[in-house]
């Protein structure tokens, strides 16, 4: 016969296995997915440093904060997952699956300890009550079916959250386990700490933990009560101090790398009235979606939303005004189960509500994934502590427990489908465009470039400058917004905004191409060759850029290097009007004007209307 904690463990590995299955049975088909333009290429794919392990490669993951914000696990985990699975994008993808299978455990083992310690009982996995077991399968499988939590799981990008959800989520089973047992058990207080680092160094987001673990003191440990004293509380924060001293220091480096980088939405863009009203919009609508996950969209953009200061928007605001009171009250007269389930919601999602404001997003699915664990595990104890009282309740529990298992059902096929949503740039496209019509991304940068094309130089400043702050195709608007500044006759802001654009995209050919020619209209010609070399070097029989390389090479004075390469241009097209009107232009400062008028007529003979051979032609009489 099994001894009982045998058959928990037996047990266990059934929970895991059966919560694959789920995972697998929505997740399967990310398998051939490939990565979607914007944050999975500018990140992950055009990124030479997440290849191999080099000293150089493994310095800038631990190091660089230029992308977005620093996250160094993360970069490690794309570079690991290079090592095992190469070009095979659907492989990165099942790495993500496979880390949400893992949150998905995690959960559960939450949802049993939360159980258990709400009932006073020792957390002990092995040996848990049937009821602590249901508890943390129920919380677990609403967790791993829901579609809010398919943009962190089926985006390569969002990598990240669901490596710092994992830290996350072991970090706070490690606490509580350490604060249940006796003697306070240093080695799961070392665990929890060493977990919340790596969560750090997977996501900053994870600097919201300290303030969760102190939530967790009120319910469902119990070590802070109305009654307790400052004390008390005190004594809660010192035993925190190293995560709060972690916090701070990640939190400070976080904003400036932030600011630096020039993802923030300054105060003309999203006045803080505004900001006010979408966070408290955004605390409502994170458990709505929750509840009733229809309509759930790879961006809400904030320029389509209404967050002007009226009655109606301000409704949010006080609803959360009166949750919180009750929360308080019912603290004040003993039960600190809703304080601590609202101060989780709120600490966890506070980062993200827009408060600070950047990118072009009111919300976002992927922020629900750690605050979703809270609704999860508070609706399975509710129902495994209604199921137990279903004699004195006859229908109510069983009813319950049919609803919940018809939205479950629910919640996996909603969720199958938003899988779909992600496999190509044409999905998640359409799906926006269907929601949000009226809402046209990168309109700041196509209607800038628009703008400096046809010379309306101040416009196309201002609408630059928005596309950085929106984060709309920000690698290309620095370049853009370079040349606006040499038309403004300030190379050393062009200069700026060109190391912006190459420090976010070090290898697009796009903006390196782009890089060089505003390098050169800025007087750096040795910078523009390093770029346009390195592209050759990729793509040697490349003709734009064996021009590009040969205008370099004239403004350098290296007369005889421009020349070879464009008679080997002309050789193979011998009508190429740039690479005539160049090797021209090197044949004239070299001394030999003849050479140079025979080849501008040949420029006029194939296009009359050349202004460049024409003023140079002239300039010669």
């Amino acid at each position: 016969m099994l001894k009982p904690g045998h058959l928990r463990a037996q047990i266990w590995i059934c929970i895991a296995a059966f919560l694959g299955g789920f995972a697998w049975l929505i997740y399967s088909k990310v398998s051939g997915f490939g990565m979607l333009h914007g944050d999975d290429f500018l990140h992950v794919g055009n990124n030479a440093y997440l290849r191999d392990f080099s000293a150089d490669n493994v310095l800038w993951m631990l190091s660089n904060a230029d992308i977005d914000y620093w996250r160094p696990l993360s970069f490690i985990s794309h570079a690991l997952d290079y090592k095992l699975w190469g070009e095979d994008i659907g492989g990165h993808h099942i790495t993500s699956v496979f880390l949400h299978w893992c949150n998905a455990v995690l959960v559960a083992i939450v949802g049993v300890t939360t159980y258990q310690l709400a009932r006073n009982e020792p957390p002990t996995l092995l040996r848990a009550s049937f009821a602590a077991i249901a508890c943390g399968v129920i919380a677990a499988t609403i967790f791993v079916v829901h579609p809010q939590h398919v943009q962190t799981t089926a985006w390569i990008a969002e990598r990240k959250g669901v490596l710092s959800a994992l830290f996350s989520l072991l970090s706070v089973w490690a606490y509580l386990r350490s604060q249940a047992l006796p003697h306070r058990a240093p080695y799961w207080s070392g665990l929890a700490l060493m977990a919340f680092v790596f969560a750090l160094l997977s996501k900053p987001m994870a600097i919201t933990v300290p303030f969760v673990l102190l939530a967790l003191d009120v319910f469902p440990l119990r070590r802070l009560t109305w009654s307790a004293g400052w004390r008390v509380l005190l004594s809660a924060i010192w035993d925190k101090l190293p995560y709060f001293v972690l916090t701070g220091a990640v939190t400070l480096y976080t904003y400036a790398a932030v600011r630096a980088g020039g993802f923030l939405n300054d105060a003309d863009m999203f006045p803080l009235a505004e900001r006010i009203i979408n966070a408290a919009r955004s605390v409502w609508l994170y458990p709505l979606r929750w509840l009733a996950p229809i309509g759930l969209s790879p961006i809400y953009p904030v320029a389509v939303l209404d967050n002007s200061v009226s009655f109606t928007n301000l409704l949010p605001l006080f609803g959360l005004l009166v949750v919180g009171c009750a929360g308080i009250t019912l603290f004040v007269r003993g039960s600190g189960a809703l304080l601590a389930a609202l101060a989780i919601h709120l600490v966890i999602i506070a980062p993200v509500l827009g408060l600070i404001s950047s990118g072009p997003q009111s919300s976002a699915d992927r922020y629900a994934y750690l605050p979703d664990v809270v609704l999860c595990v508070a609706l399975a104890i509710g129902l495994v502590r209604l199921w137990a009282q279903r004699a004195a309740l006859k229908l109510v529990p069983a009813c319950a427990a049919i609803a919940v298992v018809i939205w479950t059902f629910g919640l996996i096929a909603l969720a199958q489908t938003q899988v779909l949503v992600f496999a190509s740039d044409k999905s998640t496209h359409e799906l926006v465009k269907r929601y949000y019509p009226q809402w046209q991304p990168y309109t700041s940068y196509l209607d800038g470039v628009a703008a400096f094309e046809r010379g309306d130089i101040e416009r196309a400043h201002t609408l630059l400058l928005a596309a950085v702050q929106y984060n709309e195709a920000r690698h290309r608007a620095h370049i853009y917004l370079a040349f606006v500044f040499q038309r403004l006759g300030d190379n050393g802001l062009a200069y700026e905004h060109i190391k912006a654009a190459l420090a976010l995209t070090p290898n697009d050919p796009f903006v390196m191409q782009m890089a060089a020619q505003a390098l050169v209209q800025g007087g750096r010609p040795q910078a523009a060759r390093v770029l346009v070399e390195s592209l050759l070097q990729g793509a040697p029989q490349d003709q734009p850029l064996q021009q590009q390389l040969a205008m370099i090479s004239i403004e350098q004075g290296r007369l005889v290097e421009a020349a070879s390469i464009l008679e080997s241009i002309l050789a193979q097209a011998p009508e190429q009007i740039n690479a005539l009107n160049l090797r021209a232009v090197a044949a004239q400062l070299s001394g030999d004007a003849q050479m140079a008028r025979t080849l501008y007529q040949r420029v006029l003979k194939l296009d009359p209307d050349n202004a460049d051979a024409n003023n140079n032609l002239k300039n010669m009489r």
